[in-house]
């Protein structure tokens, strides 16, 4: 039967590595993850003995073909001199780790319901601030600047306030990811959801309860994405480690939203849903009159010294009215946003990314600036801004590391936006890390921001956060 020729296979492939472990030891590391790795295949084993006439999923197969590569590496120091198997077991050491890594990484196999391969994932997060706000207490109650740094959130203007203490656990994930075989091709799916901007159905009086959300769900067949996902002008990769939900929030691309995009080695390309946000008077709006999807080009670098991006984005901005002798209006929005990762030595690393532009204002610092503001003739007069942050995480043991991060938002504002809105926003954090087990960190850190309006007033906020993350 086709699972006895398996299981035989493998069993086969997991005996090679005994001999070689008793005429050249490897390093006691490699020889415990060689060991997980014989366990990984022996469950392997143990679900096809289970399940009569079952075959191994994608991710098993290729898992497995890794393991039998690795294995069979191992064993070939068979029948050498001692001297030589050590030799021999020294000069592979280096290269049996880093693809141990590989294998290891992709261990999450994941459960079969009918030809897909289902995973599940996410972190249980809690968090707890003590904040101080000089310009008054932010409103309403369930604003999100009591949660994390949000910037248009910091109060200006008002009376200092005292310390506040708040408890959330809303950051708290859960994903679901599917992989199903077509032809040469895989499709693959996301969905992900969590608790952080919804209404609440309770309050910290009896439940402290929240509604879930979709923070994503697409799907990817080749080279091709089609769903909601973080947009393609902004690099995830490059956000810090961080006790705050997004940290240096002011100086970060941040959106999520539908794309379709397409992926071909480091270049993507790709048309995003599109979304005028006008400030008229003193009143934000979102104009929902766009006739034309957001374009975004973006390549991204990768090498021994980290990883790079560069992307564009090209809007049409269009607001209309829809009264009679209203506002009827278009223009043109633009911006460019650099950002990497580069290795600082074997474990650190520098994080940074600017952003400039006009009209982009919904893509940076959540929105802290409207993309346009309607003047005195009722036409639309584009926001520019630059931003940016840049961040430091230094590890003293593998278990301890910490992050210095600062980050800053100027908008260039028309005359028409008045003397109340934003004029820049700035950030800075130290932030402390321990993880006593890989899937387990807790973190302990100190933010200082502040929010300048154009009239000169600001206010600023002063936080110490602690955080507990499990991640599943």
């Amino acid at each position: 039967m086709a699972i006895n020729r398996i299981a035989a296979a493998l069993l086969a492939t997991s005996a090679l590595a005994a001999p070689a472990f008793a005429q050249a030891p490897a390093p006691a590391p490699l020889e415990k993850r060689v060991e997980r790795l014989e366990a990984l295949l022996q469950g392997v084993i143990d679900r096809l003995d289970r399940q009569q006439g079952a075959t191994l999923t994608p991710a098993e197969g290729q898992a497995v073909r890794e393991a039998q590569g690795v294995l069979a590496d191992r064993g070939a120091t068979t029948g050498a001199t001692p001297v030589a198997a050590d030799q021999r077991a020294a000069a592979s050491a280096s290269g049996l780790a880093s693809r141990l890594d590989a294998i290891e990484k992709g261990q999450g196999l994941g459960f079969r319901v009918g030809a897909s391969t289902i995973k599940i994932g996410g972190y249980f997060k809690f968090d707890a601030n003590v904040s101080k706000y000089s310009g008054g207490d932010p409103t309403p109650t369930n604003s999100a600047i009591r949660f994390y740094n949000s910037p248009a959130g910091i109060p200006v203007g008002g009376a200092k306030e005292g310390y506040q203490l708040a408890y959330n656990a809303r950051e708290t994930r859960f994903s679901i990811n599917t992989e199903t075989p077509i032809g040469d091709e895989k499709l693959t799916g996301t969905l992900e959801l969590d608790f952080l901007d919804t209404p609440t159905l309770g309050n910290e009086r009896v439940t402290s309860s929240y509604v879930p959300r979709i923070r994503q769900g697409f799907i990817t067949y080749g080279k091709w994405t089609f769903g909601q996902t973080w947009s393609t002008f902004q690099n995830v990769a490059v956000l810090p480690e961080r006790t705050d939900f997004i940290g240096p929030t002011e100086g970060v691309v941040f959106v999520r939203q539908p794309i379709v995009r397409y992926t071909n080695g480091g270049f993507q390309i790709a048309l995003e849903q599109p979304e005028t946000t006008v400030q008229q008077g003193a009143t934000s709006l979102e104009a929902d009159d766009d006739k034309a999807p957001d374009l975004v080009l973006r390549y991204n670098f990768k090498g021994d010294w980290g990883t790079a991006a560069v992307a564009g984005i090209g809007r049409y901005l269009r607001y209309d009215a829809s009264t009679a002798g209203g506002v009827d209006d278009e223009a043109v929005g633009y911006g460019v946003s650099v950002s990497g990762v580069i290795k600082v030595g074997p474990k650190d690393n520098f994080n940074f990314m600017i952003t400039g532009g006009e009209g982009i204002g919904r893509y940076v610092a959540l929105n802290v600036r409207d993309d346009a503001v309607v003047d005195v003739r009722g036409r639309l007069d584009t926001v520019g801004l630059i931003a940016g942050f840049a961040s430091f995480r230094h590890f003293w043991t593998d278990k301890w590391r910490s992050v210095l991060t600062g980050g800053y938002y100027k908008a260039y504002n028309p005359s028409a936006a008045g003397l109340l809105v934003t004029d820049n926003v700035g950030s800075a954090s130290f932030e402390t890390f321990y993880s006593p087990a890989k899937p387990l960190t807790f973190g302990l850190g100190y933010r200082y921001a502040r929010r300048e309006l154009e009239n000169g007033l600001s206010g600023n906020l002063n936080r110490v956060q602690f955080s507990a993350q499990y991640n599943f």
